[in-house]
C-alpha cells in the first residue's frame, strides 16, 4: 500500500481553496486540481510497504512529540520543477516554515531509526500542492491571484493512497491524539 503522512485542512480552509481553483481554472484550463477532500500538507511520503509494518509504523508515530494545531499561512503560489516545464501548481506555506520543518525532520528521523524507511534527500519545503499539470510548457507565465489564507491545521494524520482512475482516493490509518 501507498502511505504517507499529512496535515489536513478544516471545512472553511477547504472551501476557500475550493474558490481558488474555480478562478484560476477559469484563467487556465491545462491544470487538474486536487479534489477538495484531498488537500494536505504532506510531511513525510513513505512510499509502497507491506500491510504487515502497519503496527510498529502506528507505535512509531505515537511518539511524535508535536501534537498542536499548527496555525499556517499561505500566500502565493509557483511550480514544481519550475514554472517553464511545470508538473505541479501549488501554493506557498510561508509560516510557520520553521515548525512544519521541524515535524517533517522529527518524522524522517523517528522513521528511519526506528523502522529503517529512508530519509527524505531532497529539503522540506512547506507546499500545498493545488493541481498538476501535464505536458504544458508555457512560453509565457501565466498571471494568477494570489492564494493567501491563515488556518489552522490538525491532526498529523497516517494515510493510504490508493490510486484509480478518477484520482488518488485517501484513507486515513492513523491520527496523532492530543
Amino acid at each position: 500500500m501507498r502511505l504517507f503522512i499529512s496535515l489536513d485542512f478544516n471545512d472553511e480552509a477547504i472551501d476557500y481553496l475550493s474558490e481558488y481553483a474555480k478562478k484560476i481554472q477559469k484563467i487556465d484550463r491545462y491544470i487538474r486540481f486536487t479534489k477538495s477532500q484531498n488537500l494536505h500538507i504532506t510531511l513525510k511520503f513513505i512510499g509502497e510497504k507491506k500491510s504487515n509494518i502497519l503496527d510498529d509504523l502506528t507505535k512509531s508515530l505515537d511518539t511524535i512529540s508535536f501534537r498542536e494545531r499548527v496555525k499556517i499561512e499561505i500566500n502565493g503560489y509557483g511550480f514544481f520543477p519550475n514554472h517553464w516545464k511545470p508538473r505541479i501548481f501549488w501554493a506557498a506555506i510561508v509560516k510557520p516554515v520553521d515548525i512544519l520543518t521541524g515535524i517533517s525532520k522529527e518524522i524522517d528521523s523517528l522513521l528511519f531509526k526506528r523502522m529503517q524507511i529512508p530519509m527524505e534527500k531532497r529539503d522540506f519545503v512547506p507546499h500545498l500542492t493545488l493541481g498538476r499539470l501535464k505536458d504544458i510548457k508555457y512560453k509565457t507565465i501565466p498571471e494568477f491571484p494570489n492564494p493567501e489564507l491563515s488556518t489552522e491545521l490538525y491532526p498529523i494524520r497516517l494515510k493510504k493512497s490508493i490510486l484509480t482512475s478518477e484520482g488518488p482516493v485517501y484513507e486515513t490509518l492513523w491520527e496523532i491524539q492530543p
